[in-house]
């Protein structure tokens, strides 16, 4: 059970000493689940949604039931493994000038699942670091480096609550994907930095409690919110600061472009 284990590795490990948790209860029917919360009782708190799967407004109608100055959004699909997670992630948060945080997600055999997020491959965004070993430093140490990104999943993500409501939390039209990215944007556009932080390491399972967005009625919703979020930011998709012009976006991360995307006569073909 993903959920358990994430709550207990949080309860359990977690060593920064003044956080509440409360978990947005989407509809569950297991007996094992209802037990779970009763097991921890007032170690955690429950809001019960039953609307249909939307992650940006479960997490906006969760936020006013969060005391905290400091929200985080995790994924019931993560583990936590090093106590010192939240530390690190609220010492970053409280750096002059940042308005978000993300973590290093590392698959369960131990590979990089999130390292930062940069757009532009894939037509859209990239993980850095993804399937690399869990100890790479990456290109230039930017995946053991903390660093400045456009964007960081909200599988792990901190944000001051003034920021939050600043933006305006999650986008509602972008009910699965892409939302972090539309979010991280908008943050940016206040002026505030995203940034990632290596210090801050968990598992993350990656969508287990959903499954793929590559099948059926899934995938076409999947490519609706590409469009959208194509649509809103086209041109920080295509020029990001955070990733040199030199560098390929269809053949790979980090893998030199050809011809260069900065000469003039470039066709997008490489």
């Amino acid at each position: 059970m993903y959920l358990g284990d994430c709550l207990h590795s949080v309860l359990e490990k977690t060593t920064y000493p003044n956080y509440e948790v409360v978990v947005i209860d989407n509809g569950s029917v297991k007996p094992l689940t209802t037990a779970l919360f009763n097991v921890l009782g007032d170690r955690v708190r429950v809001i019960r949604d039953d609307s249909p799967f939307n992650y940006s407004a479960l997490h906006n109608n969760a936020v006013p039931h969060c005391r905290g100055e400091i929200l985080l959004l995790l994924n019931d699909d993560t583990e936590i493994t090093d106590g010192e997670w939240l530390s690190h992630m609220v010492a970053q948060l409280l750096q002059p000038g940042v308005g978000a945080v993300g973590a290093k997600l590392l698959y369960p055999d131990g590979r990089i699942q999130h390292a930062g997020v940069v757009l532009g491959p894939q037509g859209l965004a990239s993980h850095v670091g993804q399937f690399r070993p869990g100890k790479d430093f990456g290109y230039f140490g930017r995946t053991a480096l903390a660093s400045e990104f456009q964007a960081v999943t909200a599988a792990c993500l901190a944000v001051r609550r003034s920021t939050w409501d600043e933006v305006g939390g999650l986008d509602e039209t972008l009910k699965v994907a892409f939302n972090d990215v539309d979010f991280c944007l908008r943050v940016q556009a206040t002026g505030l930095k995203v940034t990632y932080t290596p210090l801050a390491t968990l598992t993350h399972y990656e969508s287990v409690s959903r499954g793929s967005d590559q099948t059926g009625e899934k995938y076409r919703r999947f490519i609706g919110e590409v469009v959208r979020v194509r649509d809103r930011w086209g041109l920080e998709i295509a020029r990001d600061p955070y990733y040199n012009p030199n560098l390929s976006l269809n053949h790979g991360l980090f893998h030199l472009a050809y011809p260069p995307r900065t000469s003039p006569w470039y066709t997008g073909i490489e």
